[in-house]
């Protein structure tokens, strides 16, 4: 176990304590891409993308990606079984990876399949799903069936802010949730100056007033050495 790691224990006690301030917890399990902190691990590479060469995201032709998701997606409600929400991610997918098991189909089609499978499981369970919006930006609705109605889109935009995104997430008239970034400890220093970053996040209050955003979610970014990473 990663030595920065919370035990069990310690997320149950963190449960317990956002229980008594009221804080309400989303949690966060990637469905698709980021999850390298997962597949850079050798026993999972039957998970892996692109045959097994990429450690970025699952191969949503592989069942047994989904298996382990869902298995991960249970550990996490047994440790926060009053949840309301709860996130997907979904976000900055690739589609153009080269893999046998799904060489021959629609890139896009498996992955929204895949999407929708993960919000069909939480939903079954009583929960609300959010996901990023970004993959889905510029495609139309009817290319990924029902899951527009079955997931709470949240639109990322960390820099100038494009309100078709939104009027596009809330075309369907449920939760629309905006983000922008408050807090980055590695990757994007200097990417962003102070300045700019305050007025995204100013823009999102506008926007969420204007287009009556539920809320707004403020991304913080961070990085730890892989020194030590089992």
């Amino acid at each position: 176990m990663h030595p920065c790691a919370y035990t069990l224990a310690e997320y149950r006690e963190l449960a317990a304590l956002c229980r008594e301030l009221g804080i309400a917890v989303i949690p966060k399990l990637q469905c698709v891409g980021h999850v390298d902190y997962v597949l850079k691990h050798p026993q999972f590479r039957q998970l892996r993308e692109a045959d097994g060469a990429s450690i970025y995201q699952y191969c949503v032709a592989a069942q047994e990606s989904f298996d382990f998701w869902r298995d991960l997606a249970d550990e996490v409600l047994d440790l926060f079984p009053d949840v309301e929400r709860f996130h997907i991610g979904a976000d900055e997918a690739e589609q153009e990876y080269h893999c046998s098991r799904c060489a021959d189909q629609d890139r896009f089609r498996l992955f929204a399949e895949r999407v929708e499978a993960c919000a069909d499981y939480l939903r079954a369970r009583g929960k609300k799903v959010m996901i990023w919006d970004d993959v889905f930006r510029y495609h139309a609705s009817d290319e990924y069936g029902a899951l527009a109605d079955k997931t709470i889109p949240c639109v990322w935009q960390y820099r100038a802010i494009n309100p078709d995104f939104i009027g596009k997430a809330v075309h369907h008239g449920g939760e629309v949730w905006g983000a922008s970034m408050l807090f980055d400890n590695g990757h994007y220093v200097g990417w962003m100056p102070l300045r700019p970053r305050i007025q995204n996040i100013l823009d999102w209050r506008r926007l969420g007033r204007e287009y009556s955003l539920t809320g707004n979610i403020g991304t913080c970014l961070l990085y730890t050495s892989d020194a030590a990473d089992d």
